[in-house]
């Protein structure tokens, strides 16, 4: 284990690399000449990027608190990415993999694998999209990249501004303000087309519309073998059915400080690797349905004040794809007898929030920026069900005690967040919140943010940050059925969980050049989790006592016109004093990123991305059969060829990328511990995409 002693060493040991690299000093930082204010406002040009998420106030996105990234579509997809969840893996310390459903799991400076719900807060254009239910929105990250603009990404807590889910990070997908059509196809029958939309009429009326299409056929993958594949039980290796389709479509219209948006979203796909058991067919596949309504009003009564009201509507259903639960001849949980027959289970729930915020900024004076949000919520499970199918028979319906969550389940929440931005001189910046958060059904719990922003010169700039987040258990933790599962032990109350951050940045800029460090270290407690040991009754419990400790390294260069080039370097040491070994479930030690654009001409650019995943911790658990206690490092190489102008037509590009160029292939983490070694993931992926902007 790593101390913070030794953690904040090898900060310093990185700084020092940094500054060595940097090709200016403190000492020759006065004397200014013809070239230096060229190098400046060639600086100044490249470091406009803003961003509110992390204050709720445009910044320059290297003098937020803690640290932000903005990742941009066009640079995402000249890397080989399609999605959002394979964009954060851009991100220093992300790693967004799936889970034995599909599901996206995305670990954030080594936590992610254990957590029963999201760790991340997931928005569009600021608006949340976290179900009550469950914390989930799978749905968001599995958007295609055609749809966004860019991709605003707070590494670490976000509570003391977002509340519940910004626990590991808070991300904010931006969709496009332009005028777009694409079409892209290739690896297992893949089709996506999309289009934007945006036109501002003369009377100041705005409209907004961003609609898209995508679908793939299974791969023809086989899963691993399962823990029911001894004795001839089981199915596996069995197909993995990653077919899926999905349809979204985001409207706007804004005038005069009044805005109103219209989110929805359908998606489907199949059981992928099956949650328990690999399946010998599919059957009913996962459905996911979203419709969201916000309206928002802006004011500024006075020059030093705004305010602003929003109030949404947010209807979610999500129906689980059918799954084996345990084959047919195998010995039930907890000393049951053998099981007689194939028994499929699907459980779904349908569910609704309102939510309304009023929030203001006052300047105080110019030292002081003060912002405050009071915001109250109502959400509750509208419906439910689970049903059961002996060997293809008929499904039969489920008892609402046996229910995964249940039905009429409700909460009403109260937020209030204060924030106070101070000027201490022209280098110095402090911003200091705090959050409350108050749940009828079970408590209160306060997040606070202290950050300072040490402007050096307009080089160096050194930032500070002590942050806390939570995630309250979700509705279906707080109120599943008393028989939801067979043998089920459940705990009669669940704590939040809660997280502590400490990091330190320091950042060099200068024209075209941008190098970064960041020390973090993190303690976690009473971690939610919903704890299957194969053979025996699962049950709920808090669990905790986990911390993680590393550094990341960033470096953005531009080399004249020709050469872009971005990596960055993550360590982090997670540990965890329930597990066997003290090694946190899931947790990568080395994650490695590094990607070149060489710019040939004014048509052709060229881009690789390269990406090295560390050995994964996996299970230490009790089976007859071996498994793997830990996952094999690999590496990814992505390589993509961009056209502008195609046939002289302005406007009109074509890409063409080739993912995972080196088709290597590797295991991750399962979650339920249902495959010993692993489920298979990487293929090689061949894509084509045309693009026209008008």
């Amino acid at each position: 284990m790593i101390r913070p002693t030794r953690l904040f060493a090898a900060f310093a040991l990185f700084t020092g690399i940094n500054v060595f690299l940097a090709p200016a000093s403190f000492a020759n930082e006065q004397i200014v000449d013809t070239s230096e204010q060229d190098e400046l406002l060639a600086l100044l040009s490249l470091l406009e990027e803003e961003t509110a998420v992390a204050t709720q106030t445009n910044m320059n996105s290297d003098y937020v608190p803690g640290m932000v990234s903005v990742l941009h579509s066009e640079d995402l997809q000249n890397a080989g990415h399609l999605t959002v969840r394979e964009a954060l893996n851009q991100v220093a310390g992300f790693h967004s993999t799936l889970g034995n459903s599909g599901d996206s799991k995305t670990i954030v400076r080594g936590i992610g694998a254990t957590l029963n719900a999201s760790n991340l807060k997931l928005m569009i254009n600021g608006v949340a999209f976290n179900r009550p239910t469950d914390g989930s929105a799978d749905w968001v990250l599995r958007l295609p990249l055609e749809q966004v603009d860019r991709i605003e990404v707070i590494r670490g807590p976000g509570s003391p501004l977002y509340g519940e889910y910004a626990f590991s990070g808070t991300v904010n997908v931006i969709t496009p303000q332009s005028n777009t059509l694409t079409a892209r196809a290739g690896y297992d029958n893949s089709n996506t087309v999309t289009g934007n939309a945006y036109h501002k009429l003369d009377n100041g009326i705005e409209l907004i519309a961003s609609a898209g299409y995508w679908s793939n056929d299974a791969s023809g993958n086989l899963t691993n073998l399962d823990n029911f594949a001894d004795n001839g039980n089981g199915f596996s290796p069995a197909p993995i059915y990653d077919q899926q389709q999905g349809t979204s479509l985001f409207t706007g219209l804004g005038y005069a400080g009044f805005s109103a948006e219209w989110y929805f979203a359908d998606m489907e796909r199949g059981p992928w690797y099956g949650r328990n058991a690999a399946m010998p067919y599919e059957l009913e596949p996962r459905q996911e349905t979203v419709n969201k309504l916000q309206l928002q009003q802006n004011w500024a009564p006075l020059d030093s004040l705004d305010i602003r009201l929003q109030a949404s509507y947010l209807q979610t259903e999500l129906n689980h794809a059918a799954y084996l639960p345990i084959p047919a001849g195998v010995r039930g949980p907890g000393g049951n007898g053998v099981i007689e027959s194939n028994d499929y289970l699907r459980d779904g729930a349908k569910d609704s929030e309102f939510n309304t915020e009023v929030s203001a900024h006052w300047r105080a004076s110019e030292a002081h920026t003060l912002y405050f949000e009071l915001g109250y919520s109502d959400s509750e499970v509208d419906s439910a069900f689970k049903t059961r199918q002996r060997d293809l028979g008929p499904a039969l319906s489920a008892p609402d005690d046996a229910l995964l969550v249940l039905p009429g389940a409700k909460r009403e929440h109260l937020s209030f967040t204060v924030q106070d931005q101070w000027q201490i001189n022209p280098q110095l910046h402090l911003t200091m919140g705090l959050r409350v958060d108050d749940y009828d059904d079970w408590g209160q719990h306060q997040s606070p943010r202290v950050a300072a922003v040490w402007q050096a010169s307009d080089k160096h700039i050194i930032k500070t940050q002590y942050a806390e987040a939570f995630r309250p258990p979700t509705l279906s933790e707080s109120y599943p059925g008393p028989n939801s599962f067979p043998g089920q032990i459940s705990a009669d109350s669940l704590s939040e969980e809660s997280l502590k951050s400490t990091e330190i940045a320091y950042i060099y800029r200068s024209a075209g050049l941008k190098l970064s460090t960041t020390a973090f270290y993190i303690e976690v407690e009473d971690l939610i989790e919903f704890h299957l040991q194969p053979g025996e009754p699962p049950f709920w419990r808090n669990r905790g006592d986990i911390t993680t400790q590393g550094v990341e390294f960033e470096w953005q260069q531009s080399i004249g016109r020709t050469l872009d080039w971005n990596a960055n370097v993550s360590y982090a040491d997670a540990d965890d004093a329930f597990d066997e070994d003290g090694r946190l479930l899931g947790s990568i030690k080395w994650l490695v990123n590094a990607g070149v654009t060489w710019h040939a001409s004014d048509t052709f650019d060229h881009t690789l991305q390269y990406r090295y995943v560390g050995e994964q911790e996996g299970w230490e658990l009790r089976l007859r059969n071996p498994h793997s206690e830990t996952f094999a490092a690999y590496n990814s190489l992505n390589y993509t060829l961009t056209v502008a102008r195609v046939f002289g037509i302005n406007g009109l590009s074509f890409r063409a990328s080739a993912i995972n160029l080196l088709d290597e292939h590797y295991n991750s983490v399962p979650t339920p511990a249902q495959y010993p070694h692993g489920l298979p993931q990487g293929e090689r992926r061949l894509s084509g995409q045309f693009e026209y902007r008008f």
